[in-house]
């Protein structure tokens, strides 16, 4: 090899490594609001913990929260995650050793939570807060002091699912994160400061994603290193593996919109209830906080209502795949203490053929063929919704999906309605005449009865942009809308003076791109095609097509998962990485400019991170690109 080669590849190496460590300055997702953070390795020590001051009597934290706390020291201590550079990390594990063996301890063995917030936060605009009067957007409040902490008249400070069951605009889920010390001869301290358990949670997630471990060389290479040095202690060799945080570090943080979603459909395929609880899981990594459940639609009726037994009995696929009443409270509860909301989705009127199992005098054109006429996938069938008795029972079915747990929204749906079916519904006709209705009026005074029953219920209704667009439905404006069909739809929703979901097609559905899925179908792609990358999903501006009058409007967004060709085996790799993209365009908002170039690295971490704790996530890169950040862009302006 010449002189010449052998620099450049020593020079490349050593650019490699370079932007590999710089690469893993904060390596967090999503990226906080403001930071600032050093490239000092910080030792933790063996017996690391997280605790509240000694004051603050364990009876007054919420167990909830002392849950997560337990939760996030194992998964410090199990997780192992290697720093994604070329040597895995081992040119800084002497050096870790050493921090551990020095006269002076400079390890970090303490996390301290306060549950307090009297700093100055101007800075990040902390006080911004949520009004529903408002549209749900951002204040634009000018007060730059962070909110008192909230306790309870008994000095019980209210739990991680209290606050996550309050209003949007009642929610404060901030939190500042402090590793520092006096001066270089003082161990760093750390401090997690944040106004309510919720606030601590989120800036634990955060604290988690921080450490490193750096594997200790193998025992026969630790034998030589004693002889030759016989003054160090031994480590033990359970404990030989050394973690490590970079700092000084400071994070000021909190969620640019209130609503960080993902959506599940479990009509067209049943999940078990374990990789929902999964899936809960793993959104609180990275602080999404609404799973939208589309748990019911035309092909499946899974939900068990005890109030109308036969519709899971008759309706679900089996027996064995039923949601419980008793467990889809017991899922409401665990997700509310990981800081989610479930929003049930019941859809009404269209998407309902599978009621028709249960109760076919309910249901026009139920398996009316060609499907193609009556539907927009098999099979059809659709609420007779100018039937008195129908809309009793969909009033209903919400008051009892709206009775099954805590919780702000619940959507009723409301889209890909077809009109022949009605048309061609003696029944709905007759309802129609003798009423002297028109179907408009019909569908206006169902959507009016049944959201009534949720406001009475203390749920905001949610509906899909079909509702106020194509049927021109004049409903209240704190109506919530979910925009599904294209991104470029959300100007005419924030024009009729909606709050609005971003669920576009364009950029958030995680299904497309698997191809066709009808039986016949030789070469078809699916409806939706491409494939929405990351990178796409990372791409969207929640504030494209609409006024800067409007951005108040936008409350945020999420991606989905249909179920045409997903399930409990490949749902894992469908949505994780991709949904942690939408977890940070609605978390980290637009106040700095996004690049997939600089989140590459990041999202990369977060993937492995999730990997090691038995998410199949799908890779996004090849191994040595994420070893090697920056070395598998395409190039610019190549010759």
């Amino acid at each position: 090899m010449s002189l010449i080669l052998r620099s450049s590849v020593i020079f490349s190496l050593s650019l490699t490594i370079i932007i590999c460590n710089l690469s893993l300055i904060l390596a967090v997702w999503p990226a906080p609001r403001s930071f600032s953070q050093g490239n000092q390795t910080i030792r933790l020590s063996q017996d690391f913990t997280i605790s509240f001051p000694n004051h603050i009597p364990i009876s007054k934290i919420p167990s909830d929260l002392r849950l997560a706390i337990n939760q996030t020291v194992y998964q410090i201590n199990s997780d192992r995650h290697q720093p994604l550079i070329p040597d895995r990390g081992r040119s800084l594990y002497a050096s870790l050793v050493d921090q551990g063996r020095s006269s002076r301890d400079l390890s970090l063995s303490q996390l301290t939570l306060q549950l307090n917030y009297s700093i100055n936060a101007g800075l990040l605009r902390s006080s911004e807060r949520f009004s529903l009067k408002r549209g749900l957007g951002p204040s634009t409040s000018s007060s730059d002091t962070c909110p008192a902490p909230k306790i309870d008249s008994g000095g019980v400070i209210p739990s991680i699912s209290t606050e996550t069951r309050l209003p949007l605009e009642k929610r404060d889920e901030s939190y500042r994160l402090v590793i520092s010390r006096r001066d270089n001869a003082a161990p760093y301290q750390a401090v997690l400061s944040a106004p309510t358990a919720l606030g601590i949670f989120r800036g634990l997630q955060t604290f988690s994603q921080l450490v490193y471990s750096i594997h200790a060389p193998s025992r026969d290479g630790q034998k030589l290193r004693n002889q030759a040095h016989p003054q160090n202690l031994e480590l033990k060799e359970e404990n030989s593996d050394q973690r490590f945080i970079y700092g000084p570090l400071e994070i000021f943080d909190l969620p640019a919109f209130p609503y960080r979603g993902f959506m599940l459909d479990t009509s067209r395929h049943f999940y078990p209830i374990e990789d929902i609880y999964r899936t809960v899981e793993v959104m609180s990594w990275a602080k999404l906080n609404f799973f939208h459940w589309h748990i019911v639609d035309a092909q499946s009726w899974p939900l068990e209502v005890t109030t109308y037994p036969e519709l899971a009995e008759k309706a679900a696929y089996s027996s064995s795949e039923i949601y419980t009443a008793d467990e889809v409270k017991a899922l409401a509860s665990y997700a509310n203490s990981r800081g989610v909301e479930i929003m049930l989705e019941i859809d009404t009127p269209g998407h309902t053929a599978a009621i028709g199992e249960a109760y076919p005098n309910l249901v026009a054109c139920k398996n009316a063929q060609p499907w193609v006429n009556y539907a927009a996938g098999p099979l059809a069938g659709q609420l007779r919704l100018a039937d008195d008795v129908v809309v009793k029972f969909a009033k209903d079915i919400f008051q009892y999906a709206a009775s099954l747990f805590p919780g702000s929204l619940l959507s009723t749906g409301g889209d890909e309605i077809n009109k022949r079916c009605y048309e061609d519904d003696e029944v709905t006709q007759s309802s129609l005449k003798s009423k002297n209705q028109t179907l408009n009026q019909a569908l206006n005074h169902f959507v009016t009865e049944t959201h009534q029953v949720l406001r009475k219920a203390g749920r905001t209704p949610v509906v899909w942009e079909e509702i106020v667009l194509d049927e021109n439905l004049n409903l209240p404006k704190d109506t919530v809308v979910a925009v599904w069909r294209n991104s470029s739809m959300v100007s005419k929703v924030a024009e009729a003076g909606y709050s609005i979901i971003h669920a576009s097609s364009d950029f958030s559905y995680l299904d497309c791109g698997s191809g066709g899925w009808l039986g016949n179908s030789t070469d078809d792609n699916s409806w939706c095609d491409p494939f929405k990358t990351w990178q796409k999903i990372y791409s969207f501006d929640p504030y494209a097509n609409i006024t800067s009058s409007q951005r108040k409007q936008i409350i945020g967004g999420q991606t989905l998962l249909w179920s045409e060709q997903a399930d409990s085996q490949n749902m894992d790799g469908l949505i994780w990485p991709r949904a942690l993209s939408a977890a940070e365009v609605y978390w980290t908002g637009q106040e700095r400019p996004r690049s997939v170039v600089d989140a590459l690295p990041r999202i990369h971490d977060m993937r492995y991170r999730m990997v090691l704790r038995g998410v199949r996530a799908t890779p996004i890169q090849p191994h040595w690109c994420a070893l090697n950040p920056g070395f598998c862009n395409a190039p610019i302006n190549f010759t």
